[in-house]
């Protein structure tokens, strides 16, 4: 379950990061889209191609026209310098040097052109010395490159560019590699890993492995070489980086020449030309070519051996490397081991040889003696040939002795401790971090619990005094029904006392008015008795008895009084009132149909109940002969009507007019 959770997470951050980088894609997409004429049209453009050119080359180049164009139309240095250094590379790589020599004099001249208002300068010119640096690399004139490459250094550290200044730290890097300084190498490697880890640039850390990777093989340390090129596949698989996989293609097949599998060398060099051929990388074809050209000659299969070292011998020229071209020369010389070479191709061999002495080019040097060695030695002259190989020897100790290997050792080692030291200080202090996140979560925590407790005391308080307001109110109820029995019933019962004694002393013939009294009078006490209980017994269907006992009423006196009505209160079916509003609403009623019957002389009467929004409604109406409420006198009866309404916090509204019959409306809260 874990494992599952661990993947989930993993797949999601990458399911982001590959979002946010198609997002940047497609932002600067839609401004190349607009075909504006403006600075932001020729950066996109710009930018796009610099990631397009390890992808898809014809399109990186159309998009470079493109931006040359606006930046010539608008006269905008900054973007035109960095158009043109595209421009430099991309020629370089397809072999078209005289496209890429133009636009390297174009860039020149922009460099050279400078106005007091023009800020942008330093970067025109950082532009052109790492555009020259680059072309003189990629010719094999390192010594000339290198110059260029710091000067451009030094102008980026002045503008505080750190993602510039690593991507020119490994410029200078891969110049020393090609001198055979290994260690300086390795210094500006680790100068650019740094920032491309700081930057948390993929792209960069690749490059960095890539050429550490690189070093190990110069130093015949494939093992080592191995494992950083394992970690730059990694990254340049994750960036989707096709141009840098076919570099870690070409690292591995050397690894596995220098071990000796010579069939796993060839299958990645194999793909590592299918990259640059398609991607039009004449100068990484080059070098592929002659790496298979010796391959083949290991094995002794001298006719691929020969055709892939005239590949690589035409590209050369074609590039104008003449270093390249005078390996590919002497390695044709070593294979062939032809006897019948004359005398004028060695002293141009020993020529060429002199050029790379010059150029610095140590490791292209020695391997030209080792071909010297075993050429002479196939023509069994061997005391040239030990001449050449004590030259090879020599040269080859003075760049992998071991003394080298291990400075270059220790300053890898001494990197790995640095970034071993701040990620044990970034755990440390990650560490201090969840200590104080923990202490707030408890405290927060203990904060919440008192929360909850002080709420939970809040709510029990609450309701308990609103349990013990109900009683109270209900306390209050029977009080009043107490005082309604003693007053009203009571009341009642003394006046029947009265009369039956009344009744004694009468004679018969006047006994009869009295008697009849006393029935009357019972029947009030009946009545009123018979509400009392309704009133105070507990019944979970009060609104169905309620609106029984109102229809049963309403039925009784309207009948004697041969009245018509409607009745409709299907709305208390199952409603669930207190005792006070059940004896509020129907002592209103009883009142309203009361006030009705007896004084407005209607034949007929409405009575509407119905709940809308949690209030109930009520609404009798008479068709009687009303009143004027300015002239009545309001007696007790209209009174305890607006009293029980504002018992209920309800209103009770009274319309009435002569000759207009009477509405009463009662609206009060269920809550």
């Amino acid at each position: 379950m874990q494992t599952n959770v661990i993947i989930f997470c993993f797949c999601c951050f990458w399911f982001q990061l590959l979002n946010a980088q198609q997002s940047k894609i497609d932002s600067l997409e839609a401004i190349v889209a607009t075909n504006s004429v403006n600075v932001e049209s020729i950066n996109a453009l710009n930018f796009r191609a610099t990631d397009l050119v390890r992808s898809d080359i014809l399109k990186a180049k159309s998009y470079l026209w493109k931006a040359k164009y606006l930046g010539l139309l608008m006269d905008y240095k900054r973007g035109l310098s960095n158009t043109y250094s595209q421009l430099v590379s991309v020629y370089q790589n397809d072999a078209k040097i005289d496209s890429a020599l133009f636009y390297l004099k174009s860039l020149e001249k922009l460099s050279q052109q400078k106005t007091e208002q023009d800020t942008d300068h330093d970067v025109v010119q950082t532009n052109y010395y790492a555009a020259a640096g680059l072309y003189n690399r990629k010719a094999g004139n390192f010594k000339e490159a290198l110059v260029y490459f710091k000067k451009s250094y030094d102008l980026i550290e002045k503008l505080d560019n750190p993602l510039s200044l690593a991507g020119q730290a490994v410029n200078i890097g891969n110049c020393y590699l090609g001198l055979s300084d290994y260690n300086s190498a390795l210094d500006y490697y680790l100068k650019a890993l740094r920032g491309f880890e700081k930057l948390g640039n993929k792209k960069g850390q690749a490059f960095c492995f890539q050429n550490i990777g690189e070093s190990y093989i110069e130093l015949g340390q494939h093992q080592s070489a191995l494992s950083y090129i394992k970690k730059a596949i990694t990254l340049k698989t994750e960036t989707n980086d096709l141009r840098g996989l076919g570099n870690a293609e070409h690292s591995l097949g050397r690894i596995y020449t220098g071990i000796g599998e010579h069939d796993k060398a060839l299958k990645h060099f194999t793909k590592a030309l299918k990259i640059s051929e398609e991607l039009k990388l004449s100068n990484e074809a080059m070098k592929i070519h002659l790496n298979m050209g010796k391959i083949y000659a290991l094995k002794n299969e001298t006719d691929k051996a020969i055709s892939h070292l005239n590949k690589s011998k035409t590209i050369a020229g074609q590039l104008g490397d003449k270093n390249s071209v005078t390996s590919a020369d002497l390695e044709i010389i070593a294979t062939t081991k032809e006897k019948n070479v004359s005398e004028e191709i060695i002293l141009m061999a020993n020529e060429n040889i002199e050029n790379l002495r010059l150029s610095g080019n140590v490791s292209k040097e020695a391997a030209a003696y080792k071909n010297l060695a075993d050429f002479y030695s196939g023509k069994k002259e061997y005391e040239k040939a030990l001449l050449y190989s004590e030259k090879y020897h020599k040269l080859n100790d003075s760049i992998k002795n071991i003394d080298i290997q291990t400075q270059f050792k220790e300053i890898e080692e001494l990197y790995n401790k640095e970034k071993n030291e701040k990620q044990i200080q970034l755990l440390q202090k990650d560490q201090v971090i969840q200590d104080q996140q923990l202490k707030q979560q408890r405290v927060l925590l203990l904060l919440a619990a008192l929360i909850v407790i002080l709420i939970s005391f809040a709510v029990w308080g609450f309701f308990n005094r609103q349990k013990h307001k109900q009683k109270m109110s209900e306390l209050l109820l029977r009080n009043q029904i107490a005082a309604d029995l003693h007053d009203e019933v009571g009341s009642s019962l003394s006046s029947i006392y009265m009369l039956s004694q009344m009744a004694e002393q009468m004679k018969s013939d006047q006994k009869d008015e009295v008697i009849s009294k006393v029935g009357s009078n019972a029947h009030d006490v009946i009545e009123k008795m018979s509400d009392i209980v309704w009133m105070i017994k507990s019944d979970e269907n009060s609104g169905s008895n309620l609106r029984d006992r109102m229809e049963r009423f309403i039925h009784e006196y309207s009948s004697v009084r041969e009245i018509e009505y409607s009745f409709n209160a299907n709305d208390l079916n199952g409603l669930k009132l207190t005792m006070v509003q059940n004896k509020n609403v129907y002592l209103i009623f009883k009142e309203a149909i009361n006030n009705a019957i007896k004084y407005s002389a209607t034949k007929q009467l409405h009575i509407d109940i119905s709940i809308h929004n949690k209030q109930l409604r009520m609404a009798i109406r008479d068709y009687g002969n009303g009143f004027d409420e300015n002239v009545i006198n309001r007696g007790n009866g209209l009174d305890n009507m607006q009293s029980r309404a504002n018992e209920l916090n309800g209103t009770l509204d009274i319309t009435s007019g002569p000759s207009d019959g009477t509405v009463i409306k009662l609206n009060f809260p269920l809550g």
